[in-house]
């Protein structure tokens, strides 16, 4: 199931728990038991913003490879801070388990912040609106 990794944290001492959003299963969050230890095949293929190939039991990470490590974003400064930006929308606003495949699409390719929210906003159902703070505009509609 290919998924883009939004968000990656620490859990107990060698998991972590990941927010994934794929393309048959929208927003998911998982647990990747074991990830952090020294000898741990997953944990590489577990990086933030990475294009990945997950194989899930659950809420469990079981497989993983990596389709696309996203060097790109790693390599210039503001590119990255525009994959936060995205990842942090989607997490806030999109709900769990809500398959889209257009976001996935969308965030797959991690555009720049001004066409990431015209597009979001179309797909969330504002097409057409003009706003200078997207997460302060969705909070008052969505929350």
């Amino acid at each position: 199931m290919p998924a883009v990794i939004l968000k990656v944290r620490d859990f107990k001492d060698y998991d972590r728990r990941l927010t994934v959003f794929s393309k048959e299963l929208g927003k998911l969050r998982l647990i990747a038991r074991g990830a952090r230890k020294p000898q741990a095949k997953l944990g590489s293929y577990l990086n933030l913003f990475n294009l990945v190939d997950l194989e899930i039991a659950g809420k469990t990470i079981i497989g993983a490879e990596i389709i696309d490590p996203q060097f790109k974003l790693r390599e210039n400064l503001d590119a990255l801070e525009n994959a936060f930006y995205i990842a942090e929308m989607v997490d806030e606003f999109v709900p769990l388990e809500a398959p889209e495949e257009k976001i996935f699409a969308l965030i797959a390719g991690w555009p720049k912040k001004e066409e990431f929210e015209n597009e979001f906003l179309k797909i969330l159902g504002f097409a057409g609106v003009k706003t200078k703070n997207l997460a302060l505009f969705l909070t008052s509609r969505l929350k």
